[in-house]
């Protein structure tokens, strides 16, 4: 998942697949959905991108 602040890149996490992410936004806040989790993931971007996230019980470190 690619992260831009505007026209401005700002990082990015490296998703696993599969089983494949679909991804939709919703003002600061992303919503993460896999068929394979139990669980969906919502993620706060208000104070910007976390550090890491848990999806599929994998850990995504945020990088640039």
């Amino acid at each position: 998942m690619v992260v831009f602040r505007g026209k401005t890149y700002v990082g990015q996490y490296g998703l696993s697949v599969p089983p494949y992410v679909s991804m939709s936004v919703h003002g600061t806040r992303v919503e993460l959905k896999s068929a394979d989790a139990p669980t969906d993931v919502s993620l706060d971007f208000s104070r910007g991108p976390p550090d890491k996230i848990l999806i599929n019980g994998m850990e995504a470190a945020f990088f640039r």
